[in-house]
Protein backbone atom coordinates (compact mmCIF):
# COMPACT_ATOMS: atom_id res chain seq x y z
CA UNK A 1 0.00 0.00 0.00
CA UNK A 2 1.27 3.45 -0.92
CA UNK A 3 0.51 6.64 1.08
CA UNK A 4 -0.12 10.09 0.16
CA UNK A 5 2.84 11.90 1.66
CA UNK A 6 2.41 15.61 2.34
CA UNK A 7 5.17 17.65 3.86
CA UNK A 8 4.57 19.38 7.22
CA UNK A 9 5.65 23.05 8.05
CA UNK A 10 8.74 24.10 10.13
CA UNK A 11 7.81 23.57 13.36
CA UNK A 12 7.21 27.28 15.66
CA UNK A 13 10.34 28.65 17.43
CA UNK A 14 10.47 27.64 20.85
CA UNK A 15 7.46 25.04 20.81
CA UNK A 16 7.71 22.26 23.37
CA UNK A 17 9.33 18.79 22.43
CA UNK A 18 6.34 16.29 21.66
CA UNK A 19 7.15 12.86 21.97
CA UNK A 20 5.41 9.70 20.71
CA UNK A 21 5.59 6.33 20.52
CA UNK A 22 5.48 3.83 17.74
CA UNK A 23 1.79 3.65 17.34
CA UNK A 24 0.90 6.82 17.30
CA UNK A 25 3.30 7.21 14.59
CA UNK A 26 2.05 4.07 12.63
CA UNK A 27 -1.61 5.39 12.79
CA UNK A 28 -0.42 8.78 12.05
CA UNK A 29 0.91 7.47 8.57
CA UNK A 30 -2.05 4.67 8.04
CA UNK A 31 -4.65 7.95 8.87
CA UNK A 32 -6.95 5.94 10.90
CA UNK A 33 -7.73 9.38 12.75
CA UNK A 34 -6.95 12.34 12.50
CA UNK A 35 -4.02 12.98 14.53
CA UNK A 36 -0.76 14.48 12.63
CA UNK A 37 3.12 13.35 13.96
CA UNK A 38 4.56 16.90 12.29
CA UNK A 39 7.30 18.08 14.21
CA UNK A 40 7.10 15.21 16.60
CA UNK A 41 10.21 13.67 18.54
CA UNK A 42 10.67 9.87 18.56
CA UNK A 43 13.47 7.83 20.00
CA UNK A 44 15.31 5.88 18.07
CA UNK A 45 13.74 2.86 19.29
CA UNK A 46 10.56 4.17 18.05
CA UNK A 47 12.32 4.07 14.85
CA UNK A 48 13.73 0.73 15.39
CA UNK A 49 10.26 -0.92 15.23
CA UNK A 50 8.34 1.85 12.73
CA UNK A 51 11.13 0.93 10.17
CA UNK A 52 11.74 -2.79 10.71
CA UNK A 53 15.35 -2.88 11.60
CA UNK A 54 14.87 -5.79 13.82
CA UNK A 55 14.05 -9.65 12.40
CA UNK A 56 11.13 -10.09 14.61
CA UNK A 57 11.79 -14.06 14.09
CA UNK A 58 15.46 -14.27 14.67
CA UNK A 59 15.92 -11.01 16.67
CA UNK A 60 18.68 -9.89 14.17
CA UNK A 61 19.33 -6.94 12.50
CA UNK A 62 17.73 -6.91 8.30
CA UNK A 63 19.61 -3.86 7.70
CA UNK A 64 22.11 -1.76 9.07
CA UNK A 65 22.49 1.99 8.70
CA UNK A 66 25.65 3.48 9.43
CA UNK A 67 26.59 6.22 12.02
CA UNK A 68 28.54 8.60 9.01
CA UNK A 69 28.29 7.67 5.58
CA UNK A 70 31.33 9.05 3.07
CA UNK A 71 30.65 10.06 -0.21
CA UNK A 72 33.02 7.10 -1.32
CA UNK A 73 30.07 4.99 1.01
CA UNK A 74 27.24 6.48 -1.08
CA UNK A 75 29.03 5.92 -4.77
CA UNK A 76 29.43 2.28 -4.40
CA UNK A 77 27.92 0.20 -6.96
CA UNK A 78 25.07 -1.56 -6.65
CA UNK A 79 25.37 -4.11 -3.89
CA UNK A 80 24.62 -7.48 -5.44
CA UNK A 81 25.60 -9.78 -2.38
CA UNK A 82 22.98 -10.96 -0.25
CA UNK A 83 23.56 -9.64 2.71
CA UNK A 84 23.22 -5.87 3.64
CA UNK A 85 25.73 -3.11 3.61
CA UNK A 86 26.97 -0.64 5.95
CA UNK A 87 27.35 -4.11 8.95
CA UNK A 88 30.69 -3.03 10.18
CA UNK A 89 30.33 0.82 9.85
CA UNK A 90 27.14 0.92 11.99
CA UNK A 91 27.05 1.83 15.88
CA UNK A 92 26.22 -1.33 18.03
CA UNK A 93 24.69 -1.00 21.88
CA UNK A 94 24.92 -4.18 23.59
CA UNK A 95 22.35 -5.30 26.39
CA UNK A 96 23.19 -7.63 29.34
CA UNK A 97 20.88 -8.64 32.05
CA UNK A 98 23.47 -11.57 33.82
CA UNK A 99 21.39 -13.99 32.42
CA UNK A 100 17.80 -13.30 34.14
CA UNK A 101 16.66 -12.57 30.52
CA UNK A 102 18.77 -12.81 27.28
CA UNK A 103 21.39 -10.94 26.31
CA UNK A 104 20.55 -8.18 23.33
CA UNK A 105 22.31 -7.03 20.60
CA UNK A 106 21.33 -3.82 18.25
CA UNK A 107 23.03 -1.92 15.58
CA UNK A 108 22.57 1.31 14.34
CA UNK A 109 20.36 3.60 16.62
CA UNK A 110 22.91 6.62 16.27
CA UNK A 111 22.51 5.73 12.41
CA UNK A 112 18.79 5.71 11.96
CA UNK A 113 18.78 8.35 14.20
CA UNK A 114 21.24 10.86 12.44
CA UNK A 115 19.48 9.51 8.78
CA UNK A 116 15.65 10.54 10.56
CA UNK A 117 16.28 13.93 11.64
CA UNK A 118 18.51 14.66 8.61
CA UNK A 119 16.25 13.23 6.20
CA UNK A 120 18.64 11.39 4.46
CA UNK A 121 16.56 9.35 1.60
CA UNK A 122 19.19 8.12 -0.19
CA UNK A 123 21.29 6.37 2.25
CA UNK A 124 18.21 4.96 3.80
CA UNK A 125 17.49 3.39 0.27
CA UNK A 126 21.20 2.37 0.09
CA UNK A 127 20.66 0.26 3.58
CA UNK A 128 17.67 -1.60 2.55
CA UNK A 129 18.66 -2.10 -0.80
CA UNK A 130 19.25 -5.88 -0.38
CA UNK A 131 15.46 -6.45 0.99
CA UNK A 132 12.88 -7.96 -1.13
CA UNK A 133 11.90 -4.60 -3.80
CA UNK A 134 8.36 -5.00 -2.22
CA UNK A 135 9.99 -4.83 1.31
CA UNK A 136 12.68 -1.88 0.37
CA UNK A 137 9.82 0.36 -1.19
CA UNK A 138 7.18 -0.25 1.78
CA UNK A 139 10.21 0.62 4.45
CA UNK A 140 11.83 3.91 2.28
CA UNK A 141 7.72 4.84 2.14
CA UNK A 142 7.66 4.64 5.90
CA UNK A 143 11.24 6.75 5.80
CA UNK A 144 10.18 8.96 3.57
CA UNK A 145 6.91 9.80 6.11
CA UNK A 146 8.72 10.54 8.92
CA UNK A 147 11.11 12.63 6.39
CA UNK A 148 8.14 14.64 5.37
CA UNK A 149 6.35 15.34 8.79
CA UNK A 150 9.97 16.71 9.82
CA UNK A 151 10.04 14.30 12.71
CA UNK A 152 13.55 14.57 15.03
CA UNK A 153 14.55 11.28 15.88
CA UNK A 154 16.98 10.87 19.41
CA UNK A 155 19.43 8.16 20.07
CA UNK A 156 19.98 5.66 22.50
CA UNK A 157 22.42 7.20 24.43
CA UNK A 158 23.72 5.67 28.19
CA UNK A 159 21.34 8.11 30.21
CA UNK A 160 18.24 6.67 28.54
CA UNK A 161 19.63 2.94 29.04
CA UNK A 162 20.51 3.67 33.11
CA UNK A 163 17.04 5.22 33.56
CA UNK A 164 15.37 2.45 31.89
CA UNK A 165 16.97 -0.56 33.91
CA UNK A 166 15.56 1.56 36.93
CA UNK A 167 12.04 1.60 35.38
CA UNK A 168 12.47 -2.00 34.31
CA UNK A 169 13.80 -2.79 37.89
CA UNK A 170 11.05 -0.43 39.95
CA UNK A 171 8.50 -2.63 37.60
CA UNK A 172 9.47 -5.68 38.76
CA UNK A 173 9.86 -5.24 41.92
CA UNK A 174 6.04 -4.16 42.02
CA UNK A 175 5.16 -7.58 41.07
CA UNK A 176 4.53 -6.90 37.24
CA UNK A 177 4.82 -9.58 35.13
CA UNK A 178 7.17 -8.22 32.31
CA UNK A 179 5.48 -8.73 28.63
CA UNK A 180 5.33 -12.68 26.55
CA UNK A 181 8.86 -11.17 24.84
CA UNK A 182 10.55 -9.30 27.55
CA UNK A 183 12.06 -7.45 24.64
CA UNK A 184 8.88 -5.63 24.49
CA UNK A 185 8.69 -4.46 27.71
CA UNK A 186 12.12 -3.35 28.03
CA UNK A 187 11.14 -1.18 24.60
CA UNK A 188 8.64 0.81 26.48
CA UNK A 189 10.87 1.58 29.34
CA UNK A 190 13.42 2.40 26.49
CA UNK A 191 10.51 4.57 24.80
CA UNK A 192 9.96 6.32 28.67
CA UNK A 193 13.48 6.76 29.70
CA UNK A 194 13.52 9.29 26.62
CA UNK A 195 10.53 10.61 26.45
CA UNK A 196 11.39 11.61 30.18
CA UNK A 197 14.71 13.71 29.88
CA UNK A 198 13.44 14.96 26.28
CA UNK A 199 10.34 16.90 27.77
CA UNK A 200 12.16 17.46 31.09
CA UNK A 201 11.63 21.11 30.73
CA UNK A 202 8.20 21.38 29.50
CA UNK A 203 6.38 19.04 27.28
CA UNK A 204 4.39 16.71 25.49
CA UNK A 205 4.64 12.70 25.90
CA UNK A 206 1.79 10.88 23.46
CA UNK A 207 1.16 7.08 23.59
CA UNK A 208 -1.54 4.45 22.23
CA UNK A 209 0.00 1.83 24.30
CA UNK A 210 -2.29 1.65 27.19
CA UNK A 211 0.31 -0.21 29.20
CA UNK A 212 2.82 2.13 28.32
CA UNK A 213 0.06 5.16 29.47
CA UNK A 214 -0.11 3.29 32.95
CA UNK A 215 3.77 3.07 33.15
CA UNK A 216 3.94 6.92 32.69
CA UNK A 217 1.16 7.99 34.93
CA UNK A 218 3.53 9.07 37.14
CA UNK A 219 5.80 10.46 35.97
CA UNK A 220 3.99 13.58 34.00
CA UNK A 221 2.06 15.85 36.06
CA UNK A 222 -1.24 15.79 33.88
CA UNK A 223 -2.83 13.38 31.58
CA UNK A 224 -5.53 13.64 29.11
CA UNK A 225 -7.25 10.95 26.29
CA UNK A 226 -9.04 11.31 22.99
CA UNK A 227 -10.09 8.21 21.92
CA UNK A 228 -7.41 5.43 22.47
CA UNK A 229 -4.94 8.39 22.61
CA UNK A 230 -2.90 8.95 25.36
CA UNK A 231 -1.58 12.85 26.06
CA UNK A 232 1.05 13.34 29.27
CA UNK A 233 2.46 16.95 29.98
CA UNK A 234 5.34 17.80 32.07
CA UNK A 235 5.50 21.37 32.99
CA UNK A 236 8.50 23.81 33.24
CA UNK A 237 8.77 23.36 36.97
CA UNK A 238 7.36 19.68 37.79
CA UNK A 239 6.33 18.25 40.91
CA UNK A 240 5.86 14.64 38.70
CA UNK A 241 8.01 11.39 39.98
CA UNK A 242 11.10 11.14 38.65
CA UNK A 243 13.09 7.83 38.57
CA UNK A 244 15.23 6.96 41.22
CA UNK A 245 18.79 6.88 39.22
CA UNK A 246 20.52 6.74 42.46
CA UNK A 247 19.12 3.31 42.71
CA UNK A 248 21.75 1.33 41.50
CA UNK A 249 19.95 -2.54 42.03
CA UNK A 250 20.33 -3.11 38.05
CA UNK A 251 24.41 -2.98 38.80
CA UNK A 252 24.52 -5.25 41.53
CA UNK A 253 22.20 -7.18 39.69
CA UNK A 254 24.40 -7.11 37.14
CA UNK A 255 23.02 -5.52 34.48
CA UNK A 256 25.47 -4.01 32.12
CA UNK A 257 25.44 -1.99 28.43
CA UNK A 258 28.22 -1.33 26.05
CA UNK A 259 27.72 1.25 22.89
CA UNK A 260 30.70 0.56 19.85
Amino acid sequence: MRYVIVEAEEPEPGAPPRVTDTQVVSYAMKGVEDHSVANATISSTVAHEFLGIRDLTTGKPRYFVPTGASLTQRHLPRHHGRGPRFRGSADRLHLDFDNTYPSIVEHSHRGIARAVTDGDIELFGLAVQHLPAAEARKLTDRFSFLVSMRVRCLPLMSSHIEVAYVLVKELLDSGFAAKGDFRNTLNDMLILAVALEAVSAGGVFETRDKLLGTLARPYFDSMSQHGDLIRFVRNPVSRARRPNRDSKGYINAGWRYQFR
